[in-house]
């Protein structure tokens, strides 16, 4: 699906796509590096991208196709989902847990832990265990990590979630994972981390300053997916928090022990 191009015929492939006049839609990586360019009409959902993909020699441009919104029988809508949150997909049925299901069974003394900056910023969640093994359980470690990352204004800025590759190796989990955030902490994009690889990447579609995004690209090693996004209007609809720990809290519904590591606040739930 991919070509590879440099300055000069990057610019002749958007004028073989006729989308040399279209507004980009532009994403960075948080340290401001270009991560990928959209040129395509809002209308039909055809035209064609531009990804900058990190290599050991430096940055390879590759130019994809963009050919129009799939067409489904369902609509996709946007669940208006937590950016502190913590949450699992897992598995091919795609299921979503704070802890899944089959840790129960592999892992004993689970144990979950979430650490505060001096400001009560959430900055850190670890979920720990000890594995079974045939020889018996195995020394406790952290099974899944999520760090949380803030920009110079205070909002969340990335997510980074960590799997121990033991723990998950007979459930499909995408990998590790980095969120990308903007001032509003609107979720721009989700990559997958993998040195070497060019993973997959989801990303999300804004007009103006909405926070319910219109159209999702989701980009694999082999093809580009565009789809459109119409808001869900139903009862358990919540907005998307910005108040760091307290929403996040407020939303998962845990109550705290509370303890003091380091200079932040540690708080543990145990199983």
């Amino acid at each position: 699906m991919y070509v590879l191009l440099d300055g000069d015929s990057a610019e002749e492939y958007l004028e073989s796509y006729s989308a040399g006049s279209e507004t980009p839609v532009c994403y960075y990586d948080p340290e401001g590096m270009p991560k990928l360019e959209l040129y395509y009409d809002r209308e039909t959902g055809c035209g064609c991208g531009l990804r900058y993909v990190r290599t050991e020699n430096g940055v390879d441009l590759l130019g994809f196709p963009i050919e129009g919104y799939e067409r489904k029988l369902q609509s996709t809508y946007w669940n208006f989902p937590n950016p502190y949150s913590t949450q699992i997909v897992y598995g091919e049925a795609r299921r979503i847990d704070r802890i899944p299901e089959f840790l129960y069974r592999t892992t004993t003394g689970l144990e979950e832990k979430y650490m505060y900056d001096s400001e009560n910023r959430l900055c850190a969640y670890h979920l720990t265990g000890r594995l079974k093994t045939e020889e018996g359980e195995r020394e406790e470690k952290a099974l899944f990590t999520v760090s949380f990352l803030y920009g110079g204004n205070g909002t969340l800025q990335e997510k980074i979630y960590q799997f121990d590759e033991e723990a998950f190796r007979h459930e499909d989990v995408g990998g590790n994972q980095r969120f990308v955030y903007d001032g509003l902490e609107r979720l721009l994009y989700v990559e997958e981390m993998k040195p070497g690889v060019m993973g997959e990447c989801h990303c999300l579609i804004y007009e103006g300053d909405s926070m319910i995004p219109t159209a999702y690209l989701y980009l694999s090693a082999n093809f580009a997916l565009l789809e459109r996004i119409e808001e869900q209007d139903c009862h358990n609809r919540v907005e998307v928090p910005r108040d760091g720990a307290d929403a996040f809290l407020h939303q998962v519904g845990l109550s705290l022990v509370s303890g003091v590591t380091h200079g932040a606040t540690l708080f543990k739930f145990i199983y």
